[in-house]
């Protein structure tokens, strides 16, 4: 940690715990009933992601941060996770599923602070919990269980979508040389043979744009360009 006074981290710890359990009375999502279940959940924590939390609690205090804002910060950031919780114990049909099935934490606190969806809000998320807790897993449509998986794996999904995107535009920009090729050699069985590629290509990549778009409802195309950018995923002309 970065400082040696145990007790003013500590103190913050406490306070911010207590701002927590704050946020969580008032939380209107939250019944009066699960007030309690909420605070166990979100502080029953493995040693590791409580010294996390210490960490940049601690953090925090030395740069004279706002503890409310620490604990909005924490606490948004915990709140998918516990509502999974308590939501799947309280769902009567009990539907198995990859996200909701199982309890778990957090895999680091640092990456749940500092990291997030590109492609999807907090208040999308909290949108396709509200059908779980009021109408069970069962309501869910499969766009909404393909988002809400997507955002529990970091966008693992999209971005594995985005990286095969990625090497097909690759593959048509060689495959458009070959084209060109055989346009200036006149080679007609070869341009038969390079359309149908290219059609195939072409059809593999409305199938990925087709799934970001219904299914993850990725309207706008500026956060994929933005992700694209940031993970080495835009297949320059200089490839």
């Amino acid at each position: 940690m970065e400082t040696n006074n145990y007790d003013i981290i500590n103190k913050y710890f406490d306070l911010v715990q207590q701002e927590i359990k704050n946020l969580i009375s008032e939380d209107k999502e939250i019944k009066p009933s699960q007030v309690e279940q909420f605070n166990a959940e979100i502080f029953n924590q493995p040693d590791e992601i409580t010294s996390e939390i210490r960490n940049y609690i601690d953090k925090a205090s030395t740069n004279n941060l706002d503890i409310k804002k620490v604990a909005e910060e924490i606490y948004n950031r915990f709140k998918l996770q516990i509502k999974n919780n308590v939501f799947n114990q309280k769902d009567a049909q009990n539907v198995p599923n990859p996200l909701l099935g199982e309890r778990k934490h957090i895999k680091t606190f640092e990456n749940f602070v500092y990291e997030g969806s590109y492609f999807h809000s907090i208040e999308n998320i909290d949108e396709i919990l509200d059908k779980i807790s009021k109408s069970g897993y069962k309501s869910l449509d499969d766009s909404d269980r393909a988002i809400l998986l997507n955002y529990s794996k970091d966008d693992e999904d999209i971005h594995e979508i985005l990286v095969k995107m990625n090497d097909l535009t690759k593959k048509f920009k060689e495959l458009n040389k070959k084209i060109s090729v055989s346009f200036e050699e006149i080679d007609k069985v070869k341009l038969e043979s390079l359309k149908k590629e290219w059609l195939n290509l072409n059809s593999k990549m409305v199938a990925y744009e087709n799934m970001l778009r219904y299914l993850y409802r990725i309207e706008d195309p500026y956060p994929i360009w933005n992700y694209q950018k940031k993970h080495g995923l835009t297949a320059s002309h200089e490839d």
